[in-house]
């Protein structure tokens, strides 16, 4: 864990509260990239435990992306009312 990287990840606009969770998010190989493509997909404002989380999980922007539009599509469909 560096400054320069820890910086990287802040000015991406991860929050980080505690020293630990940069260990854990180095471990990952988390980085800016990500977490700017995490932003563009739909999560601009993740803490470093949700960026960990889903890192750790395997997702990665193009599926939070695919996600968010499922989850859009859905609540249009919702948003219709009852089909007759």
């Amino acid at each position: 864990v560096t400054g320069a990287w820890a910086h990287e990840l802040k000015e991406a606009g991860l929050a980080i509260a505690e020293f630990d969770d940069l260990i854990a998010a180095r471990a990952l190989k988390l980085d800016g990239p990500f977490i700017r493509q995490m932003a563009d997909a739909g999560y601009p404002r993740l803490t470093a435990r949700q960026a960990i989380t889903m890192k750790a999980v395997g997702v990665t922007p193009a599926y939070a992306e695919a996600m968010n539009r499922v989850a859009d599509a859905a609540q249009a469909v919702e948003g219709m009312g009852e089909l007759q």
